[in-house]
């Protein structure tokens, strides 16, 4: 009789049922597997086929171990006395269930699981899974959750071994050493790829994995009809869809990434609609739990330093659970939690009030803030999934390992897009418009030269006595030259005090272009006159260059309106120009490395925060 013949013939002499539309299939390239003899159609009117049941009292667990006194009632597994009996008190459940089924193997013939064991994968073939990747295999796991995963996997599993043998050796039992580090792998790794939840099986204890014989032998798909039922422990699969003749009748394990299915089931979905990225957020929670540690905020709404240091899942656009539900288009692949914990760091970091985050007036200025520092780790781990083997993979390890690569790349370039889409999109806006108080477009990212045209437009004659200061002082305003001199900033805060200047001549702010950008930023980061505790020496280089460029144009603005601008107003432009300016190499600044600001007039809302990234 062949392997599957007297499984099958074992599993119904014990109280197990398969239907007979069901039949075991042993190939070399997917094991052993089920599939229907004949097709399988389901009408209106039937609410599914009960494909198999299988008795708790043909399940592995570390309850065969268990005296009765210590089973739930009517808990009716099979008993195997021995060796094992001494371990259930002293190491933990799952350790105790992997040693009941290397037992269990080492009694072969005489096991009373022999015929199901017998068709489970074989000590010497080993599995797909990272634990039994070689070297040369894991170098596809380079830069993945995953690299050290395996290896912290592989480091707790010896510890329980060895833990557990010990308390055998020291109860002088004789068989302990049989019980080796091999058949430990391979048992753990069984009840990781075949296991099922005990929660709904057995309730009240705590949760751990249980073997089913027969109806683990059913594969998984995402998305295949299945409905499970238990009934004093025993388990019922119910298929609620057709089936044709000669496939395989599936399972559905749950929603499950490929990372997931590749360190427990060893093997992989391409374009698995399930698959998320999970991140650590590493080089910036220090500066989150500052901000934590500075405000309330994020402790009234639930947050604390545990769920920071957490993992977080990012998701594709194309995820099974859909984008999340954030106001802001460009972070829908971005955790809620993670997204409101990097708007406080944002917050924290510029002095800005916690309230600004009940208001939409700041909302994208904010969201550029949180992108630039999301981007960073984001951009990092992509960088290292890239930095890949470059031949083809060489067999089934590799193979799934690429595909779950290839998954994680996926997703995380979908959100750098929508970060840099996000960012071209008002590069471009400032590449291709003069701004307008009048005009439809009223928010950008632009750059000191279209701030220097937005000055000229307004007041030619100050924007003319701007650049001879700043050129006869500093440095000449060109994109290259500035870059050189490492002075971009410095130009920036010079602009900013031209920019007071003329605001403070205009008889309306409202119809000015400036005006409304000022006020916009003073909205956020409070009036540039408000008392502060200035530190004089950080603004003391602004009062060298105004001085410097007053005895070079005695009678211009340099002279006679610049000396007047307090320390406080230095102070603001210093502060809000060190928060406000970033380097972006977009196509509205023709591929160029470029330090910009953004720019928005007061206009709610702000219409890129919420605009279609796939149309």
């Amino acid at each position: 009789m062949s392997r599957c013949g007297a499984l099958f013939e074992w599993f119904e002499r014990n109280g197990g049922y398969l239907d007979p539309i069901a039949e075991f299939v042993d190939e070399t390239q997917n094991g052993i597997h089920v599939e229907a003899r004949e097709d399988l159609e389901l009408d209106e009117h039937t609410s599914g086929v009960r494909i198999g049941t299988c008795p708790l009292a043909l399940s592995i667990s570390y309850l065969n171990v268990l005296p009765e006194s210590k089973l739930p009632a009517n808990c009716l597994v099979r008993y195997i006395p021995g060796e094992l009996t001494t371990l259930h008190e002293v190491v933990p459940g799952y350790v105790l269930s992997r040693f009941v089924l290397i037992q269990q193997f080492l009694l072969e013939i005489e096991s009373f699981w022999f015929p199901y064991i017998a068709c489970l994968p074989q000590p010497d073939q080993g599995f797909n899974t990272p634990v039994y990747f070689s070297d040369e295999d894991l170098k596809w796991l380079q830069g993945t959750n995953l690299a050290s995963a395996a290896e912290e996997r592989l480091q707790l599993w010896v510890e329980e071994w060895r833990n557990a043998r010990h308390h055998l050796r020291i109860h002088d039992e004789p068989n302990h050493e049989k019980y080796t580090w091999e058949l430990y792998k391979w048992a753990a790794s069984i009840f990781t790829s075949r296991g099922f939840t005990s929660a709904h099986a057995i309730p009240g204890l705590d949760t751990f994995a249980i073997l089913y014989p027969v109806l683990d032998s059913l594969n998984h798909q995402w998305g295949a009809k299945v409905e499970w039922g238990f009934i004093e422990g025993a388990y019922t699969l119910r298929i609620l869809e057709n089936i044709q003749a000669k496939t395989q009748i599936l399972n559905n394990y749950g929603p499950k990434g490929n990372e997931e299915l590749l360190m427990g089931y060893g093997f992989c979905i391409e374009d698995n609609p399930c698959d998320q990225v999970a991140i650590r957020l590493g080089g910036i929670l220090p500066a989150l739990a500052q901000a934590h540690i500075k405000n309330a905020h994020m402790r009234e709404v639930g947050t604390d330093l545990d769920a920071l240091a957490s993992e977080f899942y990012l998701r594709g656009p194309d995820s099974v659970y859909r984008a999340y539900g954030n106001v802001s288009t460009c972070f829908r692949g971005i955790p809620s939690l993670l997204l409101l914990s990097v708007l406080v760091m944002v917050l924290t970091e510029r002095g800005i009030p916690l309230e600004a985050l009940e208001s939409s007036d700041s909302i994208g200025r904010l969201n550029i803030g949180a992108i630039r520092i999301l981007r960073v780790p984001i951009k990092a781990k992509y960088d290292k999934l890239l930095d890949r083997p470059l031949s083809e993979p060489q067999n089934a390890k590799q193979k799934y390992a690429k595909i779950y690569r290839d998954g994680q790349l996926k997703i995380l370039q979908s959100i750098l897009q929508d970060f840099d889409s996000t960012m071209a999109h008002l590069a471009n806006i400032a590449g291709g418009w003069v701004p307008s108080v009048k005009g439809q477009l009223q928010c950008a990212l632009i750059d000191i030269h279209t701030a220097d045209s937005l000055l000229e437009r307004e007041n030619p004659e100050l924007r003319r006595e701007w650049q001879d200061g700043v050129e006869d002082v500093l440095v000449r305003i060109n994109s290259a030259v500035m870059h050189h001199h490492q002075v971009e900033d410095t130009v920036w805060m010079l602009w900013f005090i031209f920019a007071f200047i003329h605001c403070n001549e205009i008889p309306n702010r409202k119809m000015s272009v400036i005006g409304l950008w000022l006020d916009d930023i003073i909205a956020l980061y409070g009036s540039e006159e408000s008392p502060v505790d200035v530190d004089r020496t950080e603004v003391r280089f602004l009062r060298k260059l105004i001085n410097a460029a007053k005895k070079k144009h005695p009678v211009s603005a340099w002279a006679l309106k610049a000396p007047s601008i307090s320390y406080n107003t230095l102070w603001w432009i210093l502060r809000v120009v060190k928060s406000e300016m970033f380097t972006i190499r977009g196509p509205g600044f023709e591929g160029k490395e470029i330090q910009v600001m953004y720019m928005h007039q007061d206009l709610k809302p702000e219409p890129w925060v919420t605009r279609d990234l796939d149309g």
